[in-house]
């Protein structure tokens, strides 16, 4: 009876860990879909589609971090910067108030620990606006997971070094957007706001 219990145990926890691999699939990068406009500097951007109700499924069976007693067993795959998939015993992570966490169900964090290598995490969240995440590794660069596409079909993959940076093209537009929206008050020359204070 032990020995068919076990092998009903582990027969399951192989098939939610199968299923969890399979939620990424490469991209062949033919994007119909317009894309976030500070994704599109990324230096060889990793695109991938994510099946994300098929993760919020597994998810839901995910434990609270700091439930006394609770053991996660969900794994999740996430793709690093090199294209890799890297297995994770993800537990819920939320910071709300419960309050709040009733008002806004659909918006989840999550904590993930590698399994090659326990010194890997994963910061993860669900919202309504996909998913974001950040991989931190004791002796690399973090990458981060981020929507690439508008329609949220598609994330993108990438290191804080695969960004352009791209500070030459800054330009400062709260002034212009102010008088446009307020454009009935009129906006006094600095002398003549100093002698209306004395």
């Amino acid at each position: 009876m032990r020995k068919q219990l076990l092998l009903i145990g582990m027969l399951a926890s192989g098939i939610s860990f199968a299923q969890t691999d399979r939620i990424w699939s490469e991209n062949s990068g033919k994007n119909t879909s317009e894309i976030f406009e500070n994704k599109s500097t990324l230096i060889n951007p990793k695109v991938y589609t994510l099946d994300i109700n098929g993760l919020k499924n597994v998810l839901a069976r995910a434990p609270k971090r700091l439930a006394p007693g609770e053991k996660s067993e969900i794994i999740i795959s996430f793709p690093n910067s090199e294209g890799q998939m890297e297995n994770f015993k993800v537990r819920e992570n939320s910071n709300f108030d419960p309050q709040l966490a009733a008002k806004y169900p659909d918006i989840k964090s999550y904590v993930g620990e590698g399994l090659g290598d326990s010194n890997t995490t994963v910061y993860f969240s669900i919202s309504p606006l996909g998913l974001s995440s950040m991989e931190i590794y004791g002796d690399k660069s973090a990458v981060f997971i981020e929507p690439y596409s508008k329609d949220l079909s598609t994330y993108v993959v990438y290191k804080k070094s695969d960004k352009k940076d791209n500070l030459n093209a800054f330009e400062c537009k709260v002034i212009d957007v102010a008088q446009k929206a307020l454009p009935e008050i009129p906006i006094l020359p600095p002398d003549l706001m100093l002698t209306m204070q004395n």
